[in-house]
């Protein structure tokens, strides 16, 4: 994620189960542009997470969908 530029660079994937990998094509390789609030939004998350290099950080591995719509709710 460069919050500088305002862009999400997606260039792994993580499947079912929860390995890491590269996307399976090409076109699964993609800049997603954001906005400034989003990316305001990030910067703020990212020091509540402790400010390192990952803006979501996740040290016991991949987190799965589930839990973050858990996480969510509890938020």
């Amino acid at each position: 994620m460069d919050l500088k530029a305002n862009e999400l660079h997606v260039r792994q994937r993580a499947d079912i189960r929860k390995q890491i990998g590269v996307p399976k094509s090409n076109v699964h390789r993609r800049t997603v542009p954001f906005g400034k609030q989003v990316a305001n939004t990030l910067r703020e998350h990212k020091l509540k997470s402790g400010g390192g290099e990952l803006v979501f950080p996740n040290y016991d591995g991949v987190i799965s969908l589930p839990a973050i719509v858990q996480g969510q709710k509890r938020a």
